[in-house]
């Protein structure tokens, strides 16, 4: 038995869904918290939509997905911090396919995959003697604004597999990760004068 903790209707707006279900991941982000979206169903039932990880060039905002709008959310409140805190953001994007991994923000995959019409894999999903998962060998872009980061978005959207099917001409056919990383310095911190040095 379980209960869903919301449930939105056919004329939900994106915008209703990423406040009641992300806003607040995204700002637990900021105390220290990991967050994870996970969006799951079968082909064509719009995960592409919701998750907003398709193209956000030429989208009328009001249409954005949750990945766009955690975008601007988290530049949002670096600008409201950036007083008291310095902020390194970083990006990765990973695609699944067929059992391999693919590094979609990798120029130099890019680059041969277009003159060969192949994909080269350098990445390496390895268990640590601790448990945890590692990935080896996947970019991480860092970026300084909304706007850099969209592009990594759009850049790794359009790198991703795809084919048609019965349901959707358009299919991704592929699982994709986009991993955004906040790295955070008190800046009191960095910059408090040493004690030999105090006039």
């Amino acid at each position: 038995m379980f209960t869903y903790d919301a449930c939105f209707g056919l004329h939900s707006k994106q915008e209703e869904v990423f406040d009641r279900c992300v806003k607040n991941l995204v700002l637990g982000c900021f105390q220290g918290y990991n967050a994870t979206v996970l969006a799951y169903g079968q082909t064509g039932s719009g995960k592409t939509w919701t998750m907003g990880s398709g193209h956000t060039t030429g989208l009328d905002p009001d249409d954005f997905g949750i990945i766009p709008r955690v975008i601007n959310l988290i530049f949002e409140e670096v600008e409201k911090r950036k007083q008291k805190t310095e902020f390194i953001i970083k990006c990765s994007f990973l695609e699944i396919y067929n059992e391999e991994l693919n590094d979609l923000l990798d120029v130099s995959m890019l680059q041969h995959a277009m003159a060969t019409g192949e994909r080269t894999n350098k990445i390496n999903i390895r268990e640590e003697k601790s448990g945890q998962i590692a990935i080896y060998g996947l970019h991480e872009q860092k970026v300084e604004n909304a706007h850099e980061l969209a592009t990594c978005l759009d850049k790794g959207s359009n790198l991703r597999t795809t084919a048609s099917t019965l349901m959707n001409t358009q299919s991704s056919r592929s699982h994709a990760i986009f991993t955004i990383s906040i790295e955070q310095h008190q800046i009191d911190d960095l910059y408090l004068p040493s004690a030999d040095n105090q006039d």
